[in-house]
């Protein structure tokens, strides 16, 4: 949840210094931009590490169809037969 607090917060952050730009606060810009960047990297990284299972229903019902089909569908790659060699 945190993470995409921060995921979030960092998108918004390089708007406003676009809008403290248009008010003649160029440097503001730059700081907003970093930080906003640097707010996303470790929102999207602290997404990435959290391994725990999902609160929803629906979502876990949908892992369970897709693990299913996953398994249930061969590999299109390994059902083909090999090409034979044709010679001229």
């Amino acid at each position: 949840f945190l993470g995409n607090i921060l995921i979030a917060i960092g998108a918004l952050l390089p708007g406003i210094g676009g809008t403290a730009t248009r008010f003649g606060y160029v440097e503001v810009l730059y700081v907003t931009e970093l930080v906003g960047l640097s707010m996303i990297y470790f929102g999207y990284h602290m997404m990435r590490k959290d391994h725990s299972a999902s609160l929803h229903a629906n979502q876990q019902s949908l892992q369970v169809v897709f693990a299913a089909l996953i398994g249930a569908c061969p590999s299109p790659i390994a059902d083909r037969p090999s090409p034979s060699p044709t010679h001229p």
